[in-house]
């Protein structure tokens, strides 16, 4: 299996070392996964970063003596959607790069 890092960082010389084995890789579609990847990487990141904005604003809430359940919803609402949705979706591309490569 080829090294994704490898196929990112040079692309061009990897598809000349497969077309001298008569290998031939789906540029296009490689260049698709990578863009999904990284719009899903993203959103992760984002959700990730108000899941722990609003953790701080919690015990900020917390350490002031103020009742901070709505922002505890927030968090688990904002957990839920980083748990059920994107990070499975960004395992999800490995396989799909294995399949790239054909005769």
């Amino acid at each position: 299996m080829l090294d994704v890092q490898l196929l990112r960082n040079q692309l061009d010389e990897v598809v000349g070392r497969l077309k001298q084995r008569h290998f031939t890789l789906d540029v296009d579609r490689f260049t698709v996964l990578e863009q999904e990847r990284k719009t899903v990487q993203m959103a992760t990141q984002e959700l990730q970063a108000q899941r722990n904005s609003l953790s701080k604003e919690i015990g900020q809430a917390k350490a002031q003596g103020i009742d901070a359940q709505l922002l505890m919803e927030k968090v688990q609402v904002s957990g839920t959607a980083t748990i059920n949705g994107y990070p499975k979706r960004l395992g999800g591309f490995t396989p799909q790069y294995s399949k790239l490569a054909s005769c």
